[in-house]
């Protein structure tokens, strides 16, 4: 870590806002002379803080302190991105004065630099809705795209769990501090983000979220993807927050449709009625409206094993019932869910309703 991203990092820390950061990053070139212009009771940079704040900052201006939080972050293996470093995603300079001046992250960098596609929704999704982001996530993310999430409970997390299930990275940003992950049952998914993929939080350690702060993660989330999927919302799901940003954003905003009984999918519906280009039904579809070449079903069909083999010459006769594969293929139950929830995933076979199955 460099010197201007440890004294930039402890201000963070020291309660400096989004908007002051900014403008000490702004207005303090180089980035010493805004301490010097607080030790000289510099009267701009007093009133701009706030007299209470720029008193704490003089007080607690010190080469040990500003080590002492570096060292924090060195120890639970967090790094930074300022805005001014070449790798800080450029989408994000977009947002203008909302864009965060500072970036907290674990794991690959670089990952910043691909096609990205966020996959969200509700945290309480039906089976149906689980099924679609496991199947999106890992089509689109053989397609090339990383798949951003916010690593919250249902969409977020089916979403993550798909992407790494086919040896592909993704991306997490989070609302909270990075020493911690919320909700903590993911903290073994996180694990394994970071391992292949990136964790991302413009908050400082020691951030618990609150509720506003996963609102302000949305418009973070919409800003580094080229589009954003919505697979199942509720009236007052936090992805249509998610959706609004995508919008102002001039991102391209794509939505599953949901039955009309679904409570969890009235949110999604009403955003068709309300954006109908949204619509879509199959990851060929998005690959098409981001400029995505597909490939004809021949050219991308993976290697398959042999009782993969099987069940595939079956559906291609037709639409088969999960009994009739089971009674064709001579596999036990749950030897052939697994096939055909793998299968699935990599976008070979369809499940369709009453449990039967599709090429």
């Amino acid at each position: 870590m460099t010197a201007e991203e440890m004294f930039f990092v402890w201000l963070h820390y020291e309660g400096l806002t989004r908007k002051k950061l900014w403008w000490v990053m702004e207005n303090y070139q180089p980035y010493t002379s805004f301490g010097k212009a607080l030790q000289q009771n510099d009267s701009t940079a007093i009133t701009y803080l706030g007299e209470e704040l720029a008193r704490k900052i003089q007080k607690d201006l010190s080469n040990e302190n500003i080590l002492k939080h570096a060292n924090m972050l060195a120890k639970h293996n967090i790094s930074v991105l300022l805005a001014s470093h070449k790798a800080y995603p450029q989408e994000l300079l977009c947002l203008e004065e909302d864009a965060p001046p500072i970036l907290y992250y674990k794991g690959n960098v670089n990952v910043l630099s691909s096609r990205t596609i966020a996959v969200v929704g509700t945290r309480k999704p039906t089976q149906y809705a689980r099924e679609m982001t496991a199947k999106f996530s890992a089509g689109l993310a053989e397609k090339g795209f990383t798949v951003v999430s916010g690593l919250a409970y249902g969409i977020d997390t089916e979403a993550a769990v798909a992407t790494l299930g086919v040896h592909k990275p993704t991306i997490a940003v989070l609302a909270n501090g990075l020493d911690t992950v919320y909700p903590e049952q993911n903290t073994m998914l996180a694990r394994k983000i970071e391992e292949n993929g990136l964790l991302l939080s413009e908050n400082p350690m020691h951030t618990q979220p609150q509720p506003y702060q996963f609102l302000e993660r949305n418009r973070i989330i919409s800003a580094l993807s080229e589009g954003v999927l919505i697979v199942e919302a509720g009236e007052k799901s936090g992805a249509l927050n998610t959706a609004q940003h995508t919008i102002n954003q001039g991102k391209e905003l794509f939505v599953l449709p949901s039955l009309l009984t679904n409570k969890q999918g009235r949110g999604s519906n009403r955003l068709l009625t309300e954006v109908p280009d949204a619509f879509t039904t199959s990851v060929e579809d998005i690959c098409a409206r981001l400029h995505v070449e597909v490939v004809s079903t021949n050219e991308q069909m993976p290697m398959l094993t042999e009782n993969e083999q099987k069940v595939y010459a079956i559906l291609e006769e037709g639409e088969t019932e999960f009994d009739v594969l089971q009674e064709r293929t001579n596999m036990d139950t749950c030897e052939l869910n697994s096939l055909l929830t793998s299968m699935e995933i990599r976008g070979i076979i369809r499940k369709l309703p009453a449990n039967f199955y599709s090429v």
